[in-house]
């Protein structure tokens, strides 16, 4: 956003752990993701490793949102990156 005066506003103060995505029971919103979503998740990335070759673009689109799940869960160490 830019102001009046042609500056650029400061960037928010916040915390990458709080906002991490973290595992709940049954629930979803934007800090929770529920077991069942998770489970969808590791039974796909399994699937791809298992049969690698079975197709180009599954074995990418998994590998791709397998990085983000990853980079965007409290298992990335947030307190030292931050």
């Amino acid at each position: 956003m830019i102001n009046l005066n042609n500056h650029i506003a400061y960037p928010a103060n916040l915390s990458l752990l709080a906002n991490a995505l973290r595992p709940a029971i049954f629930s979803n919103n934007r800090r929770l993701l529920a077991f069942p979503i998770w489970f969808l998740f590791i039974a796909q990335l399994v699937f791809v490793i298992r049969k690698p070759r079975r197709s180009f673009l599954n074995t990418f689109i998994t590998s791709w949102g397998s990085l983000i799940l990853i980079l965007s869960s409290v298992i990335t160490p947030w307190r030292k990156l931050q």
